[in-house]
């Protein structure tokens, strides 16, 4: 359950409560440019850090006292520069303004991409000394495909420490950031933060319809879901796909959106995060007066087959191996620069000899967690986790008569009789060995580096090219990457020792009769881990009281918190497995769960 104010939980108690609002934040960015973007410039001071500003990690820049005109200023703000490790700094040009706050020689940053880039982009965003509160007065923005410069903009009487400059950006590879005149004379040009597109902020006033749904199951047998569906009034045909002037045509897949829910506390809004979510679906029916937008957690685009699996007979943790899948899947960084995933320690004691399996990089991270015994979900602020779920049972909130709309519902399910899990022994037999696991034909012309897949998991695999020369190849259980080098059709054979595997099953018992809950999980690769396993799965699906209840939602609640729900005749503790929010002027809300 997510931490408020006492102010906001009083709230909640009043027959009435206060004005509630919604906020949902659009990035129009292209994510894979941005990710790729570097920064240089054409002189800057020892202590700058020019490549920095296209982090997008928060900046905690430092006032250093230097020698610009006025800018020591005797009240104990400034900081004296140190010998080294100067910290976040940016971009400091390497010149001063002059009298007139232009340059002998223009201030220049570029921006550049190891590729050309045909996304249309509606524009940037650059943060320029918000540490000193300059920026500077004119400045001109170029694109470049290769040395041919596509488009610019010039900005004169800027006073903004935040620009944000609307200008169409497409086939580009650089784009140069020039400061023409600064604010102040005798001082030098400096940036922060440049985000390569523009951000679009929608409040109540816009937002016509909104639905938040998420779903975790305790025990891991389905994959974790968290999305929004919204919809933005388009009277003014601002995403009508035929305006040519509109912003349709910056939409893209993946472009981040932010969503935060907020009540009236006093003469403020208590702001509270709802999620971050990346854009999948939209649409803007031509008889309509909405546009419709449908965005999903980080976990649900990590859709890439996770080719790197590895049997290891000595065993690795599943700690490992999840750091393994994560950094494969290069996901993005928070603002302050960590990673954007939570681990549990738990799971450095549990060791696996399997192999992952040819299957995406959210398919491998739920097989991690349900061996562990954990939970995989997206938190609010977009971090993934993999961790137990907590026993903690919030003593401070009820989905009482006062709140909800009826009684809750209650489905009750087929009694346990037992949990069966698979463990799983793999091997390598002598009839095995030195097996054609992989025979293909390419044409290839040039360098050029391919994935392939074996016919069958194998070890010890050596390639072969004939026609062409074999430059490099990664040997995995499932699949090689061959990097090879030919002017035409080359072979391609694959030698190797075939994995084979056998299982066993483990039953952990409920009760005499009912249903059977089974388990298969590649990863647990043990009797005494299936037992475990087991014991946890039995925990969760002995409780055999489904739960679903509607009420006036308040929004602090998530999928996995345990809360009271009032009865007819007493109140259960629930563990929520599901929340749906939906908001039109006002918060509602449904979960499902079962009592404890």
């Amino acid at each position: 359950m997510q931490n408020v104010s006492q102010a906001w939980k009083l709230n909640q108690e009043q027959t009435f409560v206060s004005e509630s609002y919604i906020k949902i934040t659009l990035g129009f960015n292209d994510p894979e440019a941005s990710e790729n973007a570097t920064a240089s410039d054409n002189g800057s001071v020892f202590y700058g850090n020019t490549a920095q500003i296209v982090s997008e990690v928060e900046k905690h820049i430092p006032p250093y006292a230097t020698l610009e005109q006025n800018l020591w200023v005797l009240d104990g703000t400034r900081q004296i520069l140190p010998k080294s490790n100067f910290g976040d700094t940016g971009y400091i040009g390497n010149g001063m303004s002059k009298a007139d706050c232009t340059f002998d020689t223009n201030p220049i940053v570029s921006i550049g991409f190891p590729k050309v880039f045909s996304t249309l982009l509606p524009g940037l965003t650059i943060v320029w000394s918000n540490t000193y509160g300059e920026c500077p007065e004119s400045f001109k923005v170029t694109t470049y495909n290769g040395n041919t410069a596509v488009n610019s903009i010039t900005i004169t009487g800027n006073s903004d420490i935040q620009s944000v400059v609307w200008f169409d950006i497409t086939n580009f590879n650089r784009i140069d950031i020039e400061v023409l005149r600064w604010c102040l004379p005798y001082h030098r040009a400096r940036i922060s933060n440049i985000f390569i597109g523009v951000d679009k902020e929608y409040t109540k006033r816009d937002i016509t319809e909104f639905k938040h749904e998420s779903e975790v199951d305790p025990i891991g047998s389905s994959q974790h879901t968290s999305t929004v569906d919204f919809s933005i009034d388009n009277t003014s045909n601002e995403y009508d796909p035929n305006n040519d002037t509109g912003l349709s045509k910056y939409l893209m897949e993946r472009q981040e959106i932010t969503v935060k829910y907020g009540f009236k506390i006093g003469d403020s809004i208590e702001w509270l995060d709802c999620g971050v979510f990346y854009l999948s679906q939209w649409s803007a029916p031509q008889n309509g007066l909405v546009a419709k937008f449908k965005a999903s957690s980080l976990l649900e685009f990590m859709t890439a087959t996770y080719i790197k699996g590895l049997y290891r007979p000595n065993g690795i943790s599943l700690y490992d191996l999840a750091v393994e899948v994560l950094t494969d899947a290069h996901l993005p960084l928070n603002a302050d620069g960590s990673v954007k995933w939570i681990i549990d320690e738990s799971l450095k004691n549990i060791i696996t000899t399997a192999p992952l399996p040819l299957i995406s990089q959210a398919e491998c991270l739920q097989y991690i967690a349900q061996a562990g015994c954990c939970v995989l979900l997206c938190d609010r602020q977009g971090n993934l986790h993999i961790e137990p779920i907590e026993d903690i049972i919030s003593s401070d909130y009820t989905i009482s008569r006062f709140n909800s709309y009826s009684y809750p519902e209650i489905d009750l399910q087929k009694p346990l009789s037992y949990v069966e899990v698979k463990s799983y022994n793999y091997f390598i037999s002598e009839d095995d060995k030195g097996y054609e696991i992989f025979s293909g034909s390419l044409d290839i012309n040039g360098t050029k580096t391919i994935t392939v897949s074996y016919s069958n998991p194998a070890v010890n695999a050596q390639a072969t090219v004939t026609g062409g020369t074999l430059v490099n190849a990664v040997y995995y259980t499932n699949a090689a990457v061959l990097t090879i080098t030919a002017a035409g059709s080359v072979n391609v054979s694959i030698i190797g020792d075939l994995l084979s595997e056998s299982t066993s099953d483990n039953t952990v018992k409920n009760a005499e009769s009912g249903v059977e809950q089974a388990v298969a999980n590649p990863l647990i690769t043990s009797p005494l881990h299936a037992l475990i396993v087991g014991a946890w799965v039995k925990d969760w699906l002995k409780n055999r009281r489904k739960i679903s209840a509607e009420w006036r939602a308040d929004p602090r609640i998530d999928a996995t918190d345990i809360v009271g729900v009032e009865n007819k005749f007493n109140t259960n503790n629930v563990r929520v497995s599901s929340v749906s929010i939906t908001y039109t002027g006002a918060f509602k809300g449904k979960i499902t769960g079962r009592t404890l």
